[in-house]
């Protein structure tokens, strides 16, 4: 599968590599897209741990942690957007091609996609041992966020367990499961999820649904996505409820261009818990559609986990929000 789609909510990688950007008044939004391939087969975790707590630093909406890839240590993006681990093909530069693909998107086609092998790719006590990577340019997010990226922690790396994501705490919680999805670590204190709901990987891509005005919407959920994305596609009645703050510029690895529409929605319903005001792009998610395989209506990223802590149990398909206080 290959990777990011910039289509207007940099939405998530999947199948291949594509990486879009959005200026909007002099700034730069990070939203992934992806192109149909075939899947890079899951790595098996290793390390002894039962739960890691891996300090996150903040590049505006992106969420870096400290990898350490064949030896060399950097930053990768953590993002559930993509459904495998990429690397920076300014840094890794030896590859296979499967199938003489590139990456593409809303604003045309980008860079090649290739294939490699990692001989370890190590976070913490977590480490895995030649596992597969695709490889693609990742040099308009560095330039335009002016941070040495070495790559993106796709959501394969993680099926096996719970993460947890605080981004106002600063870190994220890896912790190890039973056969029955149990926290192998036992908690000393419960606490109540304010929302709780199950969701669907399809692909290694999360799905899970949010309301507007009563209207049962299917997202994706991306971690790598800056804001939020919301399709021109979805009822008109829905679309009263976007709010228009001003237009947008979507740009490809290629340099390729998109307008869109930025502003907020007034009100999304996750579970029993209506959210205020996230901050989402309105675009055409069509070609993310045809490469996901699946209907959606759009996209949760960073506005969504600015609301609260987030717990995602891959094997018991769980996806859980604690909200902050303030």
């Amino acid at each position: 599968m290959h990777f990011r789609k910039i289509f207007c909510i940099l939405l998530l990688l999947l199948f291949s590599p594509i990486f879009i950007y959005s200026a909007i008044n002099d700034t730069t939004a990070f939203l992934p897209t992806y192109k149909k391939r075939s899947p890079v087969r899951a790595p098996a975790p290793l390390g002894f741990f039962n739960k890691l707590v891996i300090p996150i630093n903040h590049v505006e909406n992106l969420l870096l942690m400290e990898v350490n890839i064949n030896g060399m240590t950097g930053n990768f993006i953590l993002d559930t957007g993509a459904p495998c681990l990429v690397l920076n093909k300014t840094y890794f530069r030896e590859g296979y091609n499967q199938s003489a693909q590139l990456a593409t998107g809303i604003t045309g086609e980008g860079s090649e996609v290739l294939r490699t092998r990692v001989e370890k790719l190590q976070i913490q006590e977590l480490y895995y041992e030649n596992l597969e990577a695709e490889i693609t340019s990742l040099a308009q997010i560095e330039n335009a966020k002016g941070v040495k990226i070495l790559g993106l922690l796709g959501t394969n790396l993680f099926t096996e367990f719970e993460l947890e994501i605080d981004v106002r705490g600063d870190f994220v919680t890896v912790y190890k499961l039973d056969k029955d999805g149990e926290r192998i670590e036992k908690q000393t204190e419960t606490k109540t999820a304010d929302i709780k709901i199950p969701f669907k990987l399809t692909n290694n891509i999360i799905f899970l649904k949010g309301k507007i005005k009563d209207k049962e919407l299917n997202f994706c959920f991306d971690t790598g996505a800056e804001v939020n994305v919301l399709s021109t596609n979805v009822n008109r009645k829905l679309l009263s409820e976007f709010i228009i703050k001003r237009r947008a510029i979507l740009m490809g690895v290629g340099g390729q261009k998109a307008e869109v529409l930025s502003g907020y929605v007034k009100q999304i319903t996750i579970g029993e818990i209506p959210l205020n005001n996230m901050q989402t792009y309105l675009s055409s998610i069509s070609e993310l559609q045809n490469v996901y395989e699946t209907f959606f209506d759009g996209m949760f990223g960073y506005p969504l986990l600015f609301n609260g802590v987030v717990n995602i149990n891959f094997k018991k398909n769980e996806f859980l929000m604690y909200l902050y206080k303030n």
